[in-house]
């Protein structure tokens, strides 16, 4: 059945990317699709008793050390203000935004991730992760830049792996949801200039070792 929401989810992202240029209308219905989507799947999950086996609980956090190891999500976040300032979103995108950040945590860091488990405990972070990036060229259908999309299709996976390792650790999507969200709300589309690739590459590679680092932790 979650196979089933996320060919629906990418049909919907897809869709919306290829009629944006119809109407103005039209991202703010994307927006609204993908809440009522994000509303379904989470009824979905309720029923079926999944939400903890998945992660939708509040973080496991037991010190100031747990609390330390959020900080490193933010990377990405600070980096995009860096590069490309801060803008006032619209209420389209805000809502996009989140529902995207929802929907793609439950599906990545929860279901897949769980679903994938049997590949220990490196090899299903990273085939995760490794799907979570692949899933970026979605933007293609967008007209985003190829060798872009490639950059952060690497930045996403490395990304995603930090996600899985604090997911482990903490058994919560809560944080990862977070900073996908603020990663969402500071990213902007972007021609490939030296700056923004090198950024790119170097910030998912950091944040692919801090996943690994995690995941290579006894629980």
């Amino acid at each position: 059945m979650i196979f089933f929401f996320i060919i629906l989810y990418g049909l919907l992202l897809g869709a919306g990317d290829l009629l944006a240029h119809l109407s103005p209308i039209v991202p703010l219905l994307t927006a609204l699709g993908v809440l009522v989507y994000c509303r379904l799947m989470l009824a979905w999950v309720k029923r079926s008793g999944q939400g903890a086996e998945i992660g939708l609980v509040l973080p496991d956090i037991k010190g100031a050390g747990d609390c330390a190891l959020l900080l490193p999500l933010l990377l990405l976040p600070v980096l995009n203000v860096f590069l490309f300032g801060l803008t006032l979103p619209t209420l389209s995108s805000v809502l996009l935004m989140f529902g995207v950040s929802v929907a793609e945590e439950v599906f990545f860091r929860g279901f897949l991730l769980r679903f994938l488990g049997s590949l220990g405990r490196y090899g299903a972070p990273l085939m995760a992760s490794f799907f979570f990036g692949l899933f970026h060229f979605i933007n293609l259908a967008g007209g985003a830049d190829p060798v872009y999309t490639v950059l952060q299709a690497f930045c996403a996976f490395g990304t995603g792996l930090a996600f899985c390792g604090v997911r482990r650790r903490l058994k919560s999507l809560v944080p990862s949801i977070a900073a996908h969200f603020l990663i969402n709300l500071t990213g902007a589309a972007s021609s490939v200039s030296a700056a923004v690739s090198g950024s790119l590459l170097i910030c998912g590679g950091i944040m692919a070792v801090y996943g690994l680092w995690l995941c290579g932790e006894k629980q």
